[in-house]
């Protein structure tokens, strides 16, 4: 068996101790490692901790491994693959560890090839073979107190998955399970559920993946007048209360499936979810006094490591900060993220990915970008999400004084993003204003064409959003070479767009490849002189948003780089 694993999760792993990984099982005896998850594997329910973990994957993955430092513990792990961590010591000290893979089956191990891939050539993967199906599923869910007077949640489907029939709109698809004519039923899903959508440029993204809009509906009974309504009850002074939603499950099916299959899968789905919302009872159920249930909602999040979104249940009646200990104690400890904002509602990801408050700005205007070049390079990027602002957007003829607003505007965007802000944007003249307000400019400065600098960036962000900033002076543009592992540790601690400003230009700096044999360096420059229309393709290929070398800058100019840094509260 070969198990393939991006570069970046096969760089967290070897920081890690031990947890579960997930995956899925591709053609070729390939297993595709998609994330990993921290938790204890001596647990003693051990199959109740996979179902719960389970319930953060969406239809189509599950855990298909462990790994840790010691090889005794797969035994009890009831895993496909056990990936083991020796640590061994570098020449000048340092902690180096050793990956050894094995494969698991009838209680025996083998030796298995783990082959450690470019990232966007598995997250191509992940775009290119599988299609996503967002099924609209119509639920019961019952709260009642079970035989140890705990307060459980029970979901079942209204509409059974025997039952079932799907409609797909957006390809005019009606799917009857039973009622497949052999020619359809042999179709696979690449065939039927495949747009003709144009791309962005470069490796294709799972922000590209084909989303299919799934409805449910029942089968009508051959014939209904056979059937008669009835009631049954069942007396009980135990409190129950029961509640019909409408929730979204998430299946990833790949493209090689038949549509006979695809059915199977999906009524999988509709099971599963049950499961899942059962899983999350500690946080749905009320106070026994209170007969209100709350409504389960799901949001996906696309997290450092992982080449799919996880799914995480959030009680519709709870705020985000009533949730801030779940967030901080189980999300953050199961996820092994940083204390950063991660999980907050605002941060979800949408797929297909919609325009920014339907102001039409490119939402992350970076992804796509050709990386093939940088096979030996440390690489990484602004995480998350932000906006691109540039010259003549919002009906503002900003040429030539304007940049440095723009650059600011896509920091702040990152910061909303992330729930560091729940401020809108600022305009022009309501920075210039916080300037004033400030102390840092006179009045006269409202209202004028007049440049803003690094420095001014710096006081503006922490004045609207309360987020410090370090600043890193250069004595010339070229010198930023020198720069590139404090820019790639910043990348990977902080995540946060970087301003550099010198002379009268400003950019926004989104990424850094760096060579840690030669020193080489290169920079994703996102460019806000650019002034026309919110075509990614132009961008990409005029180089508005493209990689950069040092001698982008300017050799005889002093330049100043910002560097917004994250608060740590969850």
């Amino acid at each position: 068996m070969k198990i393939l694993i991006s570069n970046s999760l096969y760089q967290i792993l070897q920081t890690r101790l031990s947890g579960f990984l997930a995956g899925v099982t591709l053609s070729n005896d390939e297993l595709l490692i998609t994330g990993s998850m921290k938790s204890d594997l001596n647990d003693q329910d051990l199959s109740g901790s996979i179902s719960k973990l389970e319930s953060f994957l969406p239809s189509g993955f599950q855990i298909v491994g462990t790994f840790s430092e010691k090889i005794a513990e797969l035994e009890s792990s009831n895993s496909k693959v056990h990936i083991q961590l020796e640590n061994e010591q570098e020449g000048d000290g340092d902690r180096a560890v050793k990956v050894i893979a094995w494969s698991i089956s009838n209680e025996t191990r083998a030796n298995c090839e783990v082959v450690a891939c470019d990232d966007l050539q598995v997250e191509q993967r992940i775009a290119r073979d599988f299609v996503y199906f967002k099924l609209q599923v119509k639920m019961l869910i019952s709260q009642f107190e079970d035989e140890a007077g705990s307060t459980v949640i029970e979901a079942r489907n209204e509409i059974s998955e025997q039952d079932a029939v799907f409609f797909m709109p957006a390809f005019r698809k009606l799917l009857k399970p039973n009622s497949l004519t052999k020619k359809l039923s042999n179709q696979t899903v690449g065939q039927v559920f495949t747009s003709n959508k144009e791309s962005t440029p470069g490796a294709k993204s799972l922000y590209e993946i084909e989303v299919v809009e799934t409805r449910i509906y029942a089968e009508p009974a051959p014939n209904p007048s056979i059937f008669a309504p009835y009631i049954k009850l069942n007396p009980t002074e135990k409190r129950l209360s029961s509640l019909p939603i409408d929730v979204t499950a998430s299946c990833f099916v790949p493209t090689t499936s038949t549509l006979t299959e695809l059915t199977e899968r999906l009524r999988c789905c509709m099971e599963r979810l049950c499961i899942d919302i059962s899983n999350s009872s500690h946080l749905l159920t009320s106070n026994k006094t209170d007969d209100h249930i709350a409504i389960p909602q799901y949001y996906d999040y696309l997290l450092p490591g992982w080449l799919h979104p996880i799914r995480v249940c959030y009680p519709a009646n709870k705020s985000d900060d009533q949730l801030y200990q779940y967030r901080k104690e189980v999300l953050h400890h199961v996820f092994m993220q940083a204390e950063v904002p991660t999980f907050r509602r605002n941060l979800a990801l949408v797929l297909p990915p919609q325009p920014e408050e339907s102001s039409n700005k490119i939402v992350c205007p970076h992804i796509g970008l050709d990386e093939s070049r940088f096979s030996r390079y440390q690489v990484a990027y602004v995480q998350g999400r932000y906006t691109y602002h540039h010259y003549k957007q919002d009906s503002i003829d900003d040429t030539g004084w304007g940049c440095a607003y723009r650059s600011l505007q896509t920091i702040i965007s990152w910061a909303k993003y992330h729930g560091y802000c729940n401020k809108s944007v600022p305009t022009h003249l309501e920075i210039q204003q916080i300037l004033v307000k400030i102390g840092d400019k006179p009045k006269r400065f409202i209202q004028s064409t007049s440049w803003i600098g690094s420095i001014e960036v710096q006081r503006v962000l922490e004045a609207h959003t309360g987020m410090e900033s370090r600043i890193i002076n250069l004595n010339s543009g070229p010198q930023i070479a020198e720069k590139g592992r404090e820019l790639l540790m910043h990348f990977r601690t902080e995540g946060t767009p970087v301003m550099i400003g010198g002379g009268v230009l400003a950019h926004t700096i989104i990424g850094v490849a760096f060579d840690e044999v030669t020193g080489a360096t290169e920079f994703v420059v996102l460019d806000p002189h650019y002034s026309g229309g919110e075509d990614i393709k132009v961008i990409h290929k005029k180089g508005w948003c493209n990689w950069k070398k040092p001698k982008f800058w300017d050799s005889n100019t002093f330049y100043n780089l910002c560097l917004p840094l994250l608060s740590r509260k969850a």
